[in-house]
């Protein structure tokens, strides 16, 4: 898991590369700990880079959910980068979820429009 200097900051842009193992499945267990430490330290900008996962479980799903929900509630947002045709872009697709993330293709753009996104309605 990695995380960038401007990151440590309270009000900065939080960027964590999204655990998996090695067959690029994600570690639900780091996900919810991840996550957890997330909402402790009032973080309201999320760049979740789930490019390696190649395998997402329906619960990994609905941690992602809470947590834009959590980040929404604090006026901020979460942006998902995913590899285009990906089997993690493909899933947010076939469960209708897309629309709920700022779904990105690398991390160039979600930081980019890391502004952009703050100033964008959510969708409900």
């Amino acid at each position: 898991m990695a995380m960038t200097e401007e990151a440590r900051s309270e009000h900065g842009p939080s960027w964590f590369m999204a655990p998996t193992d090695g067959s690029g499945k994600v570690n639900t267990a780091s996900l919810t700990q991840l996550l957890t430490q997330m909402k402790k330290a009032n973080c309201r900008c999320l760049i979740l880079d789930l490019r390696a996962a190649r395998v997402m479980q329906v619960y990994d799903l609905k941690l992602l959910i809470q947590a834009r929900d959590m980040l929404r509630e604090r006026h901020g947002h979460l942006r998902v980068v995913a590899r285009a045709g990906g089997a993690v872009a493909r899933l947010l697709q076939q469960h209708q979820l897309a629309p709920l993330f700022f779904l990105c293709e690398s991390l160039e753009e979600a930081w980019s429009n890391r502004s952009d996104a703050a100033a964008q309605p959510f969708t409900p």
